[in-house]
This record gives C-alpha cells, structure tokens and sequence, in this order.
C-alpha cells in the first residue's frame, strides 16, 4: 500500500496478460510533447489524486489498518512518495531500466508490507479511478494510453517480485525442514532457525529467546546484523523499568506472546504503545514492524518465543506471511517437542551470555577436570574421565549450564580444545611418574561430522598418544545409529581408540546398539544405580544381567555415578569391571589428581567387599546359581522336547544341587547358624527361588546381613 502504483484497469488478469509493445511505443521521443503536457497538469493535480485514492483505499479492513497505525509525518512522507512516484511513471524522461528499478523496488516494498497480490491489483484500480476523474481524456488521452501501458507493464513487474518472494519463502522452509530435523539440542535449533530467517530478504532481523527465573524475557539466538546492537540496548532498557519495581514493568511484544501463548504484533513501531520504551532502540536501528510467535510443544505451554523484524510497518501480517509463518512456527515446535523428549528442559541463557561463553570456550578459561575409573580387577586407578568446565570470572560453571547453550561449532571447538589439554596433562602426569589413560565425550554428531575424527587423530599425534590409551565416550540417542554412525565408529576403530557407549539405560534403542556397534566399552547410567528410592537387589539385579550380557559381547563394563563404597563392593561380586563416582572421587583439577593419586588411590587396593550391599551381590549371585541349577535339573528330568510330570513339579517346586547350603555358608558365613538362613534354604527347596515363601524369608535374611 505505502508507495503504491496503479493503472487505469481493474481487472488483473487482463493487465498481467497484455503485452508489452515494443519499447519505442511506451519510452523514448515518440510520445514527449503528450506525456509532458500530462506530467504539467499531474504536478499540479497530484495532491488531489493521492487524497482521493487513499479515500478509497481506507474502505478496506486491513488498508485502514495500516493508515490507522501511520504518524502524522509517516503519513505526509507516504503521500509525497506516492505523487512522486506517480511523475516518475508519467515522465518523459523515464527509460525502460528505470522503470524496471522503480517497479521492482515498490514491489519489493509491497510485498514486505504484507499487501497481498490481490490487493495490490484492487488498489490500482482505485488509484485509476482518481487520475481518470482528475485527467480530461480529450485532451491527454495520447498520454492516458501510454501510461495504461506503463502501469501494466509495473504491475507485471511487481508481480515478478512477489513470485520471487514467495520462492525465497519456499526455499526458507526447506531450509527450515532441514534444520529442524537435523537439530540435536534446543541451542542448535534455535541458532539454525534464526541464521536461516534473518536471510530471507524482506527481514530485517531475527531473534529467539525465553522468559527467564527473573521475570524477564532473554533473547538467547540473535540473527547477524544491526539487530545485535539494538537487543543489547533494548535490553538496558528493561534492565532500567526493572529498577522502577513491578508497577512499572512493561510488556513488550515477547512477553506477551509468552505470557499469552498468542501471535503478537507491533504493526508501526513509531505509533505502537507495546513497543513505546524500546521504540528510540528500534527505530535507530532501522526497524519499523516486529512479529513475536509464540513457540510451544505439543500441548504445553510457550516454551520460546521467535521474533521476526521488518524495516517496513506491517508486522508480516499479510495472509501469505500469515500462512509462512504458521508453516515454519508448526516445524519448529515438532523439533522442540522432539529435542525436549532427548534433551529435557533448559533453562534461558541471555544471547550476550551465550556469546561470552562461546568466546571463553576458545580460552583458557576451558578447564579439564579429571574423574578417577577405579579397575574392580586389579583395584587400582589406571583412567580418568576428562570432564570440561568453564571459568567464567569468580564462576566455575558446570558443563549441565553451558553444554545446552553451545552451537554445533562451539561442541566441536570444546572437543578438539579438550582433546588437547588433556592429552598434554596425560604427558604431565607421566614426567611425575604416574600412568594414565584417558576417557572424553565424544558428541553423538562426532561419528559423523569428519571433523571429530581428524582432530582426534591430529592430537593423538602432536601428543604422541598411542590411540589405545585413549577412549571417547558417545553419549546414548537416537542420532548414533544409521550408516552414518556405523562408519564413524569403523574409522575411529581403525585409528585404535578404544569407545564406549555411555549412559546405557538412558535412551529408547540401547540393546540394539549394544548389538549392532562394536563398542569396546558400556557405562550403566548413574540413574539407574541410584540408591536412594530405589530396591538395592533390583539394581544390583539389573546391573548383574547386563553385566553378563556385555560381557558375552565382549564389552568392558564401566557403572557410573557409584556414590557409596558399598556397590563399589558389591560390584565387585557381581563382575563389573571398572566404576566412577563420588564413591571412588569427584572430578578433580590436574593438580589435585595427581595429589590424589599418590595419597588416595592406594587403599582401595586393600579393601574387601564384605559389606552389606556386598553380602547383598553374594546371596544374589547364589540365587542365580540355584535357579540356573533347578532349570538344568527341570530339562534333563523332562527330556529334549518332552513334559513330564516330575519336570512340573520343579518348575514349581524348583530344586536346589545338593550343596547348596555349604555354597550359602561360604558366600555369607555371618549367618550360618541364623533360622533365617535354615527357613530361607527351607522355602528354596520346597517352594522355589521365585515363590512369595521365598521372598519372605529372604527379607528376613537381608535384615539380619
């Protein structure tokens, strides 16, 4: 609408359907004395003209809109461009690359302005009406036909701006498509999304980011450009209505759209009250119109909030935008719904945070922290866990409060940095006399970004690291499967590092990876031996079982998040061949470790498993062996294929081997002469290991171990 051109027709098949006659007939000297006769009587008619077009068009809904949201001076602006315009189109002096520059600029105006095609069309009719009741045709109907020409011809031009727009949009969203399916955290998601929109020509600028714990909102992915300056600005602003106290608090677009869960829109950001603290910072920054969507998972509440800005008013509120923007909101919160299922919730990282981080990742102030691995076997301390910590000023962050904010680059610039520091440590260690290998996250997109695997190998080599002392532990989702991953894994093997698939347990495919991907190691989850809520025999249960099946495999089993010496001790019994957890140490500085090292490694050599979840794992361990011997007992008493009645009764019954109390006596000699052990043989043999007699009287034996 703003700058609009018009023709003398309505009819917008027919003015996209003429033909363009040569250029002579419509350009040039042919036609000069006519159209300068016709441009002398449009400079002094052309004020008239516009108020009368702009009368018509305000009878339309969404043109009144946008006239309603336009300043004093934005409006006087708007008609002097217009009339302008109009001398341009009418001028003799105007060449066919002139008209074609001035066409697709108006076009690319209207088309950002949300004024939808058919509108455009309608509106120069309108814009007709007014020049034909002004012009006599008697006298300038020469230069009526010329311009008609014209006009047809600048509405076909516009035309070629709008398909070209729509194509831009097109192509966004399989770029979107692309991006939300290939995001593995809600940091990448948004980063690609945003980088992906702020490209799109009629945007000036993109932003996403949540409400964080103090009531305001953050934006967390900001798009490259003049936006970075005026969000670091806006964000002083509401810093500043912060200090005023919650009365004074103002909402602006973003929050609202968290708050509501609803579209939000400032159509003119020189007239919109939502919009009227932050109006100065937007406005020096070249931004007229912003949309705030609201983004949610399926059936929750905003879980962030995608803010698109325009250089123009309008807020992409025409029905093309509308519908563009409904496509790409519903791809984005299938992804969010999909990495929120993988990742849990996170929490709001401002973008000035997010940049701080990323740039101190890149510094020293990336720190290793070392994780004993205590060897169940030989008792002794012979790997570390490498575990990244960020100093950020007095803060020594966690990886749970940065991890989920770092882009795809900034996780490959964490692994390889890592890599490095801790192999050069390694080398450390070994000038001071002690051994050990080291154990890294490799992330899942490492398998098959080469990237990962030529760091890894470059640093293996300026370390002069065998590989074998070296394993990288690929945390358990969905993304590490597929020809891909497989491949990934083959190279890293070739290479000799040894891998792991860690927090077994965690995800939804973990046997089938346990089976199809040659991992040298496995780590049980930390959730999964948790003691507190949980039945100690059932984890101790479920640790045995995979235990053996890994071992069947060929895998080296690691548990992870031991916090009491006691399941040190039991697994042990249960054979599990190395552990980690504040029960052995907590991740360490360098220099700590290698204290550590020489003053508390020691002992663990000496001690026993004789303790209560140690007793636990013993009479665990005897319960397999008499259940596995009464199922023996069962299918060579019943035959190869055969049922009969005495192979019932054991199934029922079970049957123990005859020294199966000598067996107990020596797994827990502590009970020996107890009536608990006597009733608990008692209901084993009569009724079954698996009986609720049994059950009974093992709660009785356990109270007593």
């Amino acid at each position: 609408m703003l700058n609009r051109l018009a023709g003398p027709t309505g009819d917008a098949e027919a003015a996209e359907a003429q033909p363009v006659n040569d250029e002579l007939a419509i350009y040039g000297e042919v036609h000069r004395k006519s159209l300068e006769a016709l441009s002398a009587f449009l400079s002094a008619s052309a004020a008239d003209i516009v108020s009368r077009f702009y009368a018509g068009v305000s009878k339309r809904p969404e043109s009144r809109r946008m006239l309603e949201r336009l300043s004093k001076a934005e409006r006087h602006h708007l008609e002097v461009q217009q009339m302008r315009n109009l001398l341009r189109l009418a001028s003799p002096d105007l060449t066919a690359a002139d008209h074609r520059d001035l066409a697709l600029k108006v076009g690319g105006i209207h088309a950002t302005l949300g004024l939808d095609h058919e509108d455009l069309v309608h509106s120069q009719a309108l814009f007709a009406n007014a020049i034909f009741r002004k012009v006599d045709r008697d006298l300038h109907g020469d230069a009526l036909a010329v311009l008609n020409q014209r006009f047809a011809r600048d509405l076909a031009i516009q035309t070629e701006v709008y398909q070209q727009m729509q194509s831009a949009r097109s192509e966004l969203v399989l770029s979107i498509v692309r991006i939300t399916s290939e995001g593995k955290s809600y940091a990448d998601l948004m980063d690609g999304v945003v980088s992906a929109i702020g490209q799109l020509g009629e945007v000036a600028g993109c932003a996403a980011g949540r409400l964080g714990a103090d009531g305001h909102f953050h934006y967390e992915a900001v798009a490259d450009g003049p936006l970075h300056d005026c969000i670091h600005e806006m964000v002083g602003i509401t810093a500043g209505l912060a200090q005023h106290g919650a009365a004074a608090r103002r909402d602006g677009p973003a929050t609202l759209a968290w708050r509501t869960g609803a579209v939000q829109r400032a159509i003119n950001v020189a007239t919109d009250a939502g919009v009227e603290p932050w109006r100065d910072a937007l406005l020096r920054g070249g931004f007229r119109s912003l949309v705030a969507i609201p983004l949610c998972r399926i059936g929750d509440m905003p879980q962030a909030v995608l803010c698109i800005f325009s250089a123009l008013p309008g807020g992409f509120s025409g029905a093309e935008q509308q519908d563009f923007i409904a496509v790409i909101r519903t791809l984005i919160e299938f992804a969010m719904t999909r990495i929120t299922h993988v990742e849990g919730g996170t929490h709001a990282v401002s973008f000035s945070e997010r940049q701080r981080w990323s740039a101190l990742l890149r510094s020293d102030a990336l720190q290793m922290h070392y994780q004993p691995i205590l060897d169940l076997k030989t008792r002794r301390v012979a790997k570390v866990e490498a575990l990244a910590r960020l100093q950020d000023g007095a803060r020594l962050l966690a990886p749970g409060l940065f991890l989920p904010t770092l882009s795809r680059d900034d996780f490959f610039e964490l692994f390889a940095r890592g890599l490095h520091q801790a192999l050069a440590q390694r080398n450390q260690w070994l000038r001071d006399g002690i051994d050990l290998d080291i154990s890294l996250n490799l992330p899942p997109i490492g398998l098959s970004d080469p990237r990962y695997f030529e760091a890894t190998r470059d640093a293996l080599r300026h370390h002069a690291c065998a590989p074998q002392r070296l394993t990288l532990e690929v945390l358990e989702t969905e993304e590490v499967q597929g020809a891909q991953s497989s491949n990934g894994v083959a190279r890293f093997k070739a290479l000799g590092v040894s891998l792991a698939q860690d927090d077994l347990g965690a995800g939804h495919s973990s046997l089938n990876r346990l089976r199809a991907l040659p991992f040298d190691y496995i780590k049980i989850d930390k959730e999964i031996v948790r003691l507190e809520g949980n039945d100690s025999s059932d984890i101790l249960r479920f640790v045995y079982q995979i235990t053996r099946l890994a071992h069947s495999l060929g895998r080296t089993v690691v548990v992870e998040g031991v916090e009491d010496q006691g399941l040190v001790d039991a697994f042990v019994v249960l054979g599990v061949d190395l552990v980690q957890g504040y029960g052995v140490a907590r991740p360490m500085p360098a220099q700590q470790l290698r204290d550590w090292m020489r003053t508390h490694a020691a002992p663990f050599a000496a001690r026993s498993s004789a303790s209560r979840l140690g007793n636990l794992a013993r009479l665990l361990i005897w319960e397999e062996t008499v259940y596995l011997d009464s199922e023996v007992r069962r299918a060579t008493s019943s035959g190869i294929g055969g049922r009969s009645r005495r192979s019932v009764k054991a199934r029922r019954v079970g049957i123990p081997f005859q020294d199966s109390s000598i067996m107990l006596d020596r797994v827990l000699p502590g009970v020996a002469h107890s009536p608990a052990r006597r009733a608990l043989l008692d209901a084993a043999e009569h009724h079954g290991v698996g009986s609720k007699a049994y059950q009974s009287a093992r709660s009785s034996l356990i109270a007593e171990i």
